[in-house]
């Protein structure tokens, strides 16, 4: 694939928007599950006896897909001022809407009198925390408060994460990634270090789970590295083919985690940056969509209880989140993403 088939993947000539699109879909499905205390009934893609849940695979799309464009965000960025404005504005009006609409939704539902919801001193942290994601409060007063878990929004630490990539990645590699094989040394220091922390078994240091952290951090920095060095690298399926090749030769290995990371991530890529298979031109609300599914499923579980049929409660869901992030999508999301053409 050539360079200006590449230079394309910021605008709706290729499939990143509807591959998003899946995997939020992806993510529902597996929350669904979840919520249902049913985790381990749910659909699952089979690798090396291990069951890959359809959630994994919805974050690892997110997560390649958000590194290869954020990083020509970064590219195409008069300044780190420029960019971290059009990043704010990605991220934080249509997070700042949901989370309110978090909070209006639990005044129908919270089993406190409103006014003591409304003067609780939570209620306005889960938004403040939230709407930051300066840390995640998963609990609104008296909100799902029937439920096994009363958890409003449990996809947000996800954007948190993703915010971190973005700061970690891209903003402190401002100046490697202009140095491209710097940049990929330090890729390979940072596989090594993930490669010691599988060794020793010691994910965890201080309450941080840092395994999350290097699964999704290696996709993001993966879909990166598919960009700075896009001009170098051929998308073509023979060279998936070798890539799975050699997943599939280190089976069993400290390098297994490694590359079937990067045959997923290049296949990823392959994907997104092809003609697009459908045209849904100027509507992107996969963000919308992954704001508002948990809240959703909470709902639904909530006023039809444990019962409800798995495949009925991703169908309600499906279609209420689709309805509220398409509404995301043209009176908020959209709006901004308009002005990130703008210089700051």
């Amino acid at each position: 694939m050539n360079r200006s088939d590449l230079n394309k993947s910021g605008d709706n000539s290729n499939n990143f928007t509807l591959l998003k699109l899946l995997a939020a879909y992806f993510v529902l499905i597996s929350h669904t599950f979840a919520v249902l205390q049913k985790p381990l009934e749910q659909p699952t893609l089979w690798y090396n006896e291990k069951d890959i849940n359809f959630s994994s695979v919805g974050l690892s799309i997110f997560f390649t897909i958000s590194g290869f464009l954020v990083t020509q965000s970064l590219f195409n960025s008069d300044s780190l001022k420029h960019y971290l404005w059009k990043r704010a504005l990605r991220i934080f009006p249509a997070l700042v809407v949901a989370n309110l609409f978090c909070i209006l939704l639990g005044c129908s539902i919270t089993n406190l009198e409103l006014k003591d919801y409304l003067f609780n001193k939570t209620t306005w942290t889960y938004f403040l925390k939230s709407s930051t994601l300066i840390i995640n409060q998963p609990y609104l007063p008296g909100v799902f408060s029937n439920l096994k878990d009363n958890n409003v929004n449990a996809s947000l630490w996800t954007i948190l994460i993703g915010v971190e990539c973005y700061i970690v990645l891209c903003l402190a590699a401002w100046h490697i990634v202009w140095r491209k094989w710097l940049y990929l040394s330090c890729f390979v220091l940072f596989e090594a270090l993930r490669v010691y922390l599988t060794a020793i078994n010691n994910y965890h240091i201080k309450g941080l789970d840092l395994e999350i952290l290097f699964t999704f951090g290696t996709y993001f920095y993966l879909g990166s590295l598919l960009y700075v060095f896009k001009d170098k690298i051929r998308f073509k399926w023979f060279y998936a083919n070798i890539l799975m090749a050699i997943a599939l030769a280190t089976v069993y290995t400290f390098a297994e985690a490694i590359t079937i990371s990067i045959f997923f991530a290049y296949c990823f890529i392959i994907v997104g940056t092809s003609k697009a298979v459908i045209n849904i031109e100027g509507y992107n609300l996969s963000y919308g969509i992954y704001l508002y599914a948990f809240p959703i499923q909470q709902l639904v579980i909530s006023y039809f209880g444990y019962s409800i049929n798995v495949w009925l409660h991703v169908a309600i869901s499906a279609l209420l989140a689709t309805i509220l992030g398409f509404l995301s999508w043209i009176f908020i999301e959209s709006p901004f993403v308009r002005k990130k053409a703008l210089r700051r």
